[in-house]
C-alpha cells in the first residue's frame, strides 16, 4: 500500500477548523482514495483517549491500514457477509469494504459527531463513482442498543473494526456492543496495535466470560518510508499487531 502525502498543516490544529486536514491519497493495489484526517492530534486527546472522549477518531492508526492490506489479501473471508464496522473513524476501512464488496450491505458506525461528518465526507467523495454508499451511523457502545436494532433486525454476519482496543474500561461495552450486534454464526475480525499487557489480557478474559471462542495471533504491523514524496507502507520485521478473530461458541 502507498500514500501521497497531502497538505501538512495540522500543526496548530483546532478540533472546529477543518481546513487544516491533510488530504492523502491511500492505494492498495488498484485502489485508491483520497482522505481527509489528521496526522498529528493535539496532546490533550492522548489524555481523553482514555474514557473515549476524544478526537483520536480523526487519524488513520496503524491497525486501519493492517485490515485493509488483509482485506485485499484475503477477500473470500470478507465476500457475501453483511458487514458492520466499530469505531470507522475517518473511514479507510470501511471506504476499501465498499469499493471491494459492494453491493453486500456495509454500516460504518462511530460515536463522535466531528468525526462522523469527515467520514460523510469521505465516504462521498470516494464512494460516488461507483453508485454505491455504504450507510453511516452514530453508535455508542454503553447506550442501548434497542433503535439500532430495530434498523438492522438480522443483526450483522461479519464485525470488524482496526485500533478500538486502547483501554480497559473500553472492553467491556465493545464486547456487549458485539454480543449484541453479532448475528448467529456471524465472526468478528479485529486489529489492533497492543496499548499494553493488561489491556490485551482484559480484552481476551471478558470475551471468553461472554462465551465467546477467542482467537489471537500476531501479524507483522507497518512502516513507513518516505520516496520521492510517496510514502510507502511495508510490513515491519521487528513490530507486530495482533489480528482477533472471534466467533459465539455454539
Amino acid at each position: 500500500m502507498q500514500t501521497t502525502p497531502g497538505n501538512d498543516s495540522d500543526e496548530e490544529w483546532d478540533m472546529n477548523s477543518y481546513s487544516t486536514f491533510n488530504k492523502d491519497t491511500y492505494k492498495f493495489g488498484d485502489i485508491s482514495i483520497t482522505l481527509e484526517h489528521i496526522k498529528n492530534l493535539c496532546p490533550l486527546d492522548a489524555v481523553a483517549l482514555v474514557d473515549g472522549d476524544d478526537s483520536t477518531g480523526l487519524k488513520v492508526w496503524e491497525g486501519a491500514t493492517i485490515l485493509c492490506k488483509y482485506m485485499t489479501e484475503n477477500t473470500s473471508l470478507f465476500e457475501n457477509n453483511t458487514i458492520l464496522e466499530l469505531g470507522s473513524g475517518v473511514g479507510l476501512v470501511g471506504i476499501i469494504a465498499s469499493l471491494l464488496f459492494s453491493p453486500q450491505k456495509i454500516t460504518l458506525t462511530d460515536n463522535n459527531d466531528d468525526v462522523l461528518e469527515v467520514l460523510k465526507r469521505n465516504v462521498y467523495n470516494n464512494t460516488k463513482h461507483i453508485g454505491y454508499s455504504p450507510e453511516i451511523c452514530k453508535l455508542d457502545w454503553e447506550e442501548d442498543k434497542s433503535a439500532f436494532i430495530s434498523r438492522h433486525p438480522d443483526l450483522f454476519q461479519l464485525i470488524i473494526g482496526s485500533d478500538i482496543i486502547y483501554s480497559v474500561d473500553s472492553i467491556e461495552p465493545l464486547m456487549k456492543t458485539i454480543s449484541d450486534l453479532l448475528a448467529p454464526g456471524g465472526t468478528v475480525i479485529i486489529f489492533y496495535v497492543s496499548r499494553g499487557k493488561a489491556v490485551d489480557e482484559q480484552f481476551g478474559m471478558v470475551a471468553r466470560r461472554m462465551n465467546f471462542d477467542f482467537q489471537r495471533s500476531t501479524h507483522k504491523t507497518t512502516s513507513e518510508l518516505v520516496n520521492n514524496n510517496v510514502i510507502v507502507i511495508k510490513e515491519d520485521e521487528e513490530e507486530e499487531a495482533y489480528i482477533c478473530k472471534i466467533t459465539r461458541k455454539v
